[in-house]
């Protein structure tokens, strides 16, 4: 169902930020890049679930409200990481 592949997407999310907290340089902009993609798949299956009115109103605007502020927090983290993060000798951050 929707609410499951949400659920999954959503676990997915937090097991790389999870992970990033662990992982240092580039490896961890990786991970947060990955659980930032899932958060946006995650978003994008609660939008489906209420258009299909699998989810209503005050459930959508509620989860949604989160989500958009994790979303706020992984950004503002990887931003920072960014402008902390040596590039390498290729050139990239």
């Amino acid at each position: 169902t929707i609410a499951a592949r949400i659920d999954t997407t959503l676990l997915d999310t937090l097991e790389y930020a999870f992970r990033a907290g662990y992982l240092s340089g580039q490896r961890k902009i990786e991970a947060l890049n990955f659980s930032i993609a899932r958060l946006d798949v995650a978003k994008f299956f609660l939008l489906v679930g209420w258009e299909s009115d699998a989810i209503t109103n005050a459930q959508h605007l509620r989860i949604s409200g989160l989500l958009v502020d994790a979303s706020k927090m992984l950004v503002g983290w990887r931003s920072y990481l960014e402008k902390k993060t040596p590039a390498d000798e290729s050139g990239r951050k």
